[in-house]
């Protein structure tokens, strides 16, 4: 550790420390603004359950209390849930009672996940990477992320785990370096945490298994297995100390769910297009296609200027090291290599066509699987077209400061890893792999544009404003929310309202004489889930005038008031209104 803090703080190791501090910047802007969630799975499954438990309330009815009567738990893990209330529950702690506040909160923590998965990153980028070149591309794609990197803020298990599944693969790396029990152990603890927050992470730890067995590494496989169970079960203990269930019941019930209902989510196969569309930029993608069409005595090309890189050398194992170097097939490994990233290709493949064949196709389950398709992609790049330079760039072994991996070049020369090709071209092997250097420059400089631009990006912003003019009304009791003029109900992020109330929700289908029913025969929408008292305010949903909605209020015997702006509507897309049921 005292050797990487010194590297981190030298002059070489600037690199590092511009790499990260991007990270850090670009996550740190899309946790200020980059407000309210992405889908609805990131906050009515995420957040607003956990943090009604911090209030006191039980939210969705999911975990046994004095009037939950429900013998089971719910069909998913509630590992990263847990995660979500212990934040929720420091703010409350500390007196951070604003819900718009804890929000951020909860995005600044998972922005440092997120950055503490970039740092992994780079690991693992140094150990399957060998150019200097096209590592430092994979690395600054990872930090400029896109809408990755902005995901990433919130909360999204399919984000969340994936610094988990870098840090395992890191420690299965270090384990074939030197077969050392506690690299695999934490390989093992780190895919259990993983695969305890996303079930379908599974296939990488079961594929990596089944890898140790193949090789007939008989002892590493059996404590994999052990260590991996065990860590597993303790994100599940909560069947145990709640439902007083078996320790599996969470995963068994979730395989139930599914075979019931795996046909449920139709989707089209062509939506994981995203993996190489906009998860992993376009550029990428087209140089990784041009790199299997490349001819395999391409590498002739290289092996011309690896040649004259030692030609001044009059070292005989220089030169026996050149011609090794240039013998071998860009597309083969040595038996070391392959065993590095033979358990990541296989368990990335297992994952993706298992989501492909799964009719349950959306597309930010392919999320966990992009780092290691960049990774992947990037080193097949590389042995394609192999960077001329041969620097040494690990934390421990750059010391001699033979290779500069940041943008600017070495004062001598060895290297150069800027975006702009050096004027030898000492990392271009020929004049036909200039402009692939070129493009994914000019690549890099976009991701990092359009991902400070899409950090600026609020979603649900209706809601969230909604949601904050009900918080700011001091005699709040419960809400209607009346989407007359659509089919569908919505349904209010009751988090940032700061009370946990079930609100009415009509739409074009359902009268007001039903409300009024509603409202006077059902003080309790359910006694298994929330409280549904009389509703003072009601929010008509939509950018139309609402003026004709308040007149059939009016007549149906309700008292309503305007509180918000004459052209709310056109603004926002809602007004509010104070309601008052008359006898």
């Amino acid at each position: 550790m005292k050797k990487k803090l010194a590297y981190f703080f030298s002059g070489e190791g600037k690199w590092l420390r511009r790499v990260l501090i991007a990270a850090a910047v670009v996550r740190l802007i899309a946790a200020v603004f980059s407000a309210g969630y992405i889908m609805s799975d990131d906050h009515f499954l995420a957040v607003e359950p956990v943090s009604s438990w911090v209030c006191g309330e039980n939210y969705h009815n999911w975990y046994p209390n004095a009037y939950n009567e429900t013998a089971d738990a719910q069909p998913f893990s509630y590992a990263y849930y847990f995660l979500n209330f212990l934040i929720l529950k420091f703010c409350a702690a500390f007196g951070i009672l604003n819900p718009f506040i804890q929000a951020f909160v909860l995005r600044l923590a998972h922005a440092a996940l997120s950055l503490w998965g970039v740092y992994l990153f780079v690991k693992l980028a140094e150990r399957l990477i060998s150019s200097v070149t096209w590592r430092m591309y994979a690395i600054w794609f990872w930090v400029f992320g896109g809408v990755v990197t902005v995901f990433s803020v919130h909360q999204l298990v399919e984000t969340a785990c994936i610094p988990f599944v870098l840090l395992a693969y890191l420690y299965v790396l270090k384990y074939f370096e030197r077969e050392r029990v506690g690299a695999l152990i934490v390989a093992a603890l780190a895919f259990s945490v993983s695969v305890g927050m996303r079930y379908q992470l599974v296939f990488f730890p079961l594929t990596f298994g089944m890898y140790l067995l193949w090789k007939r590494k008989w002892s590493g496989a059996v404590l994999f297995g052990i260590f991996f169970t065990f860590g597993f079960a303790l994100t599940q203990i909560d069947n145990l100390l709640f439902w007083h269930k078996p320790i599996y019941q969470h995963l068994l019930d979730y395989q139930s769910y599914n075979a019931a209902h795996f046909a449920d989510y139709p989707s089209n196969v062509f939506s994981y297009l995203s993996l190489i569309s906009y998860y992993i930029f376009p550029v990428v993608t087209i140089v990784f296609l041009i790199s299997l069409r490349r001819r395999p005595d391409a590498k002739q090309d290289s092996s011309k200027d690896a040649l004259q890189d030692v030609s001044q050398d009059s070292s005989k194992d220089a030169m026996q090291d050149a011609l090794q170097d240039v013998s071998q097939d860009p597309l083969e490994d040595s038996s070391k290599g392959a065993s590095q990233v033979v358990p990541i290709l296989i368990g990335t493949i297992v994952f993706i066509v298992f989501h492909l064949i799964f009719p349950n196709r959306q597309e930010r389950f392919l999320l966990p699987a992009v780092p290691f398709v960049l990774l992947l992609m990037m080193r097949f790049i590389s042995k394609r077209f192999p960077c001329s330079a041969s620097c040494v760039t690990s934390f421990e072994e750059s010391s001699n400061g033979s290779c500069n991996t940041s943008f600017e070049e070495s004062s001598n020369g060895s290297c150069k890893t800027s975006f702009e090709e050096s004027s030898n071209g000492s990392c271009a092997t020929s004049f036909e792999e200039s402009w692939l250097h070129k493009a994914m420059s000019f690549s890099i400089y976009l991701s990092a544009i359009y991902t400070v631009s899409y950090s600026f990006y609020i979603p649900k912003s209706r809601y969230l404003e909604a949601s904050h003019a009900l918080y700011e009304r001091g005699d709040f009791q419960n809400v209607v929310i009346d989407n007359w003029k659509g089919e569908e109900s919505v349904w209010l992020p009751m988090h940032y309202v700061g009370k946990y109330v079930h609100p009415f929700s009509i739409n074009n289908k359902k009268s007001l004489d039903q409300l009024k029913q509603q409202i006077a025969h059902q003080p309790l929408f359910d006694s298994k889930r929330l409280p549904a008292p009389a509703p003072n305010y009601v929010i008509i949903w939509g950018r139309e005038e609402a003026y004709p909605r308040v007149k059939q209020y009016q007549e149906s015997g309700f008292k309503i008031q305007r509180i918000s702006s004459a052209s709310s509507e056109s603004e926002q897309g809602f007004a509010l209104y104070h309601l008052t049921l008359l006898p």
